[in-house]
């Protein structure tokens, strides 16, 4: 019998500061939270790193363009 193991999907969330204000994108037609607001965020895909998932997330999801050195990661 094979053993299942517990598969994890790590995941990337955007916290955009300007001027003491924080982006917040509102979810629609999702079928999960719709009309709820949140932080642009989503899974990586593949072999894809972190700082390239979130560069990817931010521009289909907010249409924004992140430069890879303007990225602070959190510890």
């Amino acid at each position: 019998m094979i053993k299942k193991r517990h598969n994890i999907t790590p995941s990337v969330f955007l916290i955009l500061i300007k001027k003491n204000k924080i982006l917040l994108s509102r979810r629609c037609n999702t079928g999960h939270y719709d009309g709820y607001y949140g932080l642009v965020s989503g899974h990586l895909n593949g072999g894809e790193s972190m700082i390239r998932a979130l560069i990817r997330e931010a521009k289909e999801e907010a249409n924004l363009k992140i430069k890879a050195k303007k990225v602070i990661r959190l510890k």
